[in-house]
């Protein structure tokens, strides 16, 4: 297999830009949103608030979504997601052309997109699982984490300009724009996906909503070596969460920048992830993921350890970049393993579950970020940095454990 054989796939083809412009308006969002809510509040608390918002949907939609997942067509679910996504984001600025400005009306648009954005996060992940073989999941996780990357990265630099220069609502009337451009591209995937798997759609079994639910728990319970990786996969949305949280603050106190510094710094982010994907495709045929995996927590915890102390821009931009090469690792890795072990019947309800369980992490440590971010930044920093070490003991422990590591990628789930 070559380096690039899942791009010879249509379906990945399509799934790869679709997928490349939904983190594009999804930077924008992200970057827009913070800088929007940084300046109604000042409050370092009112943007863990804002996070939580982001959050909290998954935490009691995760069990329905995974459901919901495995039992439709996968294409079909991005499709209506992301003109819904269209619509609540695309709501503020028209709300307030008619003068309604409020925090609330924010808020509540953040709500709704994030409903809907953690129904698209597991729903593409599931995706990718249906579309490739099992020899090309290091590669096709690669190369949707480079899509995912590419996107930030450059709606990162681009949303810091857009704001700056055009303000706040034409940012999110661009961004909204966004998200009809993926719907339309997810049309096509649809058309492709049922000629492919209408036969598979036959055999589906019909269940109820709590029974499949339960099943997906028991299935989850019942691999340890699942649990551990998946919990691994859990860390990256927390571990985001919380230094989005801080950023702003880091931007505007520390290095003291501006807007555009706050895009540029988030970009680097962006740089480090897209340089993970050759890395990524580098060791795809090596089957020393769960190694890398370790490796890649260690060093994440010493870069961002390192970046608490940044005293300028640049120096924030250059860690920072490394910050993203090493998480993007952790995404790569982690989501490949989870593939390899886990059976379809069950992706979307696994994918989901490790959604919901992430996002509950990160909600419990977004108010703890808030309030001591309130006290120190760099000191927020430093334990953010010290948290992601934890990870890399657990998986020490799962490799010492099973110390030939081709295992987790020959092994087979049985379902009874």
């Amino acid at each position: 297999m070559s380096r690039f054989s899942t791009l010879k796939n249509y379906n990945f083809r399509y799934f790869f830009f679709a997928s490349l412009i939904s983190m594009f308006g999804e930077g924008i969002f992200n970057i827009a949103i913070i800088a929007i809510v940084s300046k109604y509040s000042g409050s370092v608390m009112a943007l863990s608030y804002m996070f939580i918002l982001t959050m909290l949907p998954s935490v009691f939609l995760g069990p329905i979504t995974g459901y919901i997942i495995d039992k439709f067509n996968k294409a079909y679910i991005l499709m209506i997601c992301s003109l819904m996504r269209f619509l609540f984001i695309i709501a503020v600025p028209i709300l307030s052309y008619f003068g309604m400005n409020s925090i609330w009306i924010i808020y509540a648009s953040i709500l709704l997109s994030y409903i809907i954005w953690y129904m698209i996060s597991p729903t593409t992940e599931s995706l990718i699982k249906e579309i490739l073989n099992e020899d090309e999941y290091v590669q096709g996780t690669s190369f949707t984490q480079a899509a995912w990357q590419t996107g930030l990265l450059i709606s990162a630099v681009l949303a810091g300009t857009l704001l700056k220069f055009l303000g706040d609502n034409h940012t999110l009337m661009i961004t909204s724009i966004v998200y009809i451009l993926s719907a339309i591209i997810y049309l096509k995937i649809l058309r492709l996906k049922n000629k492919k798997s209408s036969h598979e759609k036959e055999k589906a079994p019909s269940q109820h909503l709590f029974k499949d639910i339960k099943e997906g728990w028991i299935y989850f319970k019942s691999d340890k070596k699942l649990m551990l990786i998946a919990l691994s996969a859990c860390s990256a949305i927390p571990f985001f969460t919380s230094i989005n949280i801080m950023i702003g603050p880091f931007n505007y106190k520390v290095v003291n920048g501006d807007d555009f510094s706050l895009g540029l710094i988030d970009s680097a982010a962006g740089i480090g992830s897209f340089l993970s994907v050759g890395f990524c495709l580098w060791i795809s045929e090596k089957k020393k993921s769960l190694t890398y995996l370790i490796l890649s927590f260690v060093f994440l915890t010493i870069s961002i350890i390192l970046f608490s102390q940044s005293s300028s821009i640049i120096m924030a931009f250059l860690l920072y970049i490394a910050v993203g090469l090493f998480i993007g690792n952790v995404k790569v890795l982690s989501k490949s393993l989870i593939y390899t072990i886990v059976h379809h019947q069950f992706v979307g309800r696994i994918m989901s579950l490790i959604s919901m369980l992430s996002l509950s992490i990160g909600i419990i440590l977004s108010l703890f970020i808030g309030f001591l971010g309130g006290i120190s930044i760099k000191l927020t920093y430093l334990f953010i940095g010290l948290l992601m070490f934890i990870p890399a003991v657990f998986l020490f422990y799962l490799k010492l454990k099973t110390p030939k590591e081709r295992e987790l990628n020959n092994e087979k789930n049985i379902i009874s």
